[in-house]
């Protein structure tokens, strides 16, 4: 597994295609239920990365706005809110900007080695500095997300700006994209466009996995995943069913590691492929609101795309549970109403939670295949160590 964040690149974009008009004010692309939702995907974040020209032009605080999603960090044992980075290679960024100012979140400035000095000094107790090892006038943004996960930083949000996405997208840096349309055109000649001219990994020989669709206010939301993880599978030949099998449940292990931290819930990843192995969706516990299982997510997905589930097959790094004490429908009735072939996880489900699981015993019982894959068992537990014993 990469030692760097999963990272999810938001923007919001006019229907042609600009973030910018030519005007000095800031253009207002998203309606109050898009801004709503960027405070959603933020909550659910480590850290926020927002290039330095971004900062100095719109000021943003870069801060939760949801008294109730920064209490729900809290109970989760998180900082109230994400830490700040952004990227400088002049090194013009001064302490009276928002970035600094607002909220007491942790904040990091990467900085090429030129602008180091200066912005230690002037940044001195506001700010932890960082230079690029890089020898040129750039900084390394390979560098940036290997030191991120370093300090703890498991999933990473950028927020737009034309350099930094261009930067980011044109290195293949991006594992999921999320980009709202605003219902209406800037047509200048001089505004600014999402992306600069560059060569970029994804081009017409290599299309980018279109996850969903979603209507939110007046704006359509489309989420992309740009990083080929598994999407092959269904491509190699004289592949085994064993070495499928490995490749998919280290993503699901990779997204269990997305997971916001629950002391009262596991954090886990699920993947429903189809019966050619094609991914059919994939996601994480309490990806979306509700406390909702990883299993249940996933199959929510597919149904809401009008895929069917006969014969498919589910992913799960920990035990479908068989009994959920809020009374909700377990994920083994779920798994089996929707007629799911086999079921594959890593790791029983332990008796911490629930007293004697009953989620593989209900499984086999209705017929359906299931597999264990001991494989990866020390990764998720190390990932649920938060689950006090």
């Amino acid at each position: 597994m990469d030692k760097m964040p999963y990272v999810i690149l938001k923007c919001a974009v006019s229907i042609d295609g600009y973030i910018d008009d030519e005007s000095s004010a800031r253009l207002i692309l998203s309606d109050t239920k898009d801004f709503d939702m960027v405070d959603e995907v933020r909550s659910t974040c480590d850290a926020i990365l927002l290039g330095s020209e971004a900062i100095r032009k719109d000021n943003p605080s870069l801060l939760i706005k949801s008294e109730e999603r920064r209490k729900k960090r809290l109970l989760n044992g998180l900082p109230e809110n994400p830490m700040k980075v952004t990227i400088t290679s002049s090194g013009k960024v001064t302490k009276d900007l928002n970035f600094f100012k607002a909220g007491d979140s942790r904040k990091v400035v990467y900085c090429t080695k030129g602008a180091y000095e200066n912005l230690r000094k002037d940044l001195s107790g506001l700010s932890e500095i960082v230079p690029s090892p890089s020898e040129n006038d750039v900084v390394d943004l390979r560098f940036i997300l290997h030191d991120l996960k370093q300090k703890g930083i498991n999933k990473l949000m950028i927020e737009g700006g034309a350099k930094i996405s261009t930067q980011f997208l044109s290195e293949g840096l991006v594992d999921e994209m999320q980009i709202s349309i605003a219902p209406f055109f800037v047509g200048e000649a001089n505004a600014t466009k999402f992306l600069e001219s560059s060569i970029y990994p994804h081009d017409k020989k290599n299309r980018m996995r279109l996850e969903s669709v979603q209507m939110v206010g007046d704006m359509a939301l489309l989420t992309y995943h740009l990083k080929k993880y598994l999407d092959d599978v269904s491509q190699l030949e004289d592949i085994s069913q064993n070495e499928i099998d490995l490749r998919f449940m280290e993503k699901a292990v990779r997204l269990s590691e997305l997971c916001c931290k629950s002391h009262t819930a596991y954090s886990v990843g699920a993947i429903l492929v189809d019966e050619n192995n094609n991914i059919i969706a994939q996601g994480y516990s309490r990806e979306v609101e509700g406390n909702m299982h990883a299993e249940e997510i996933v199959i929510n997905k597919a149904i809401n795309s009008g895929i069917g589930l006969k014969d498919s097959t589910i992913y799960s790094t920990i035990e479908p549970c068989g009994l959920r004490l809020s009374g909700k429908k377990c994920c083994a009735d779920r798994i089996i109403e929707n007629q799911i072939k086999r079921v594959v996880f890593c790791m029983k489900e332990p008796n911490t939670l629930v007293n004697n699981p009953t989620g593989e015993k209900k499984l086999k019982k209705s017929g359906i295949h299931v597999d264990i894959i001991n494989d990866f068992k020390n990764r998720v537990l190390l990932i649920n160590e938060h689950i006090p014993n």
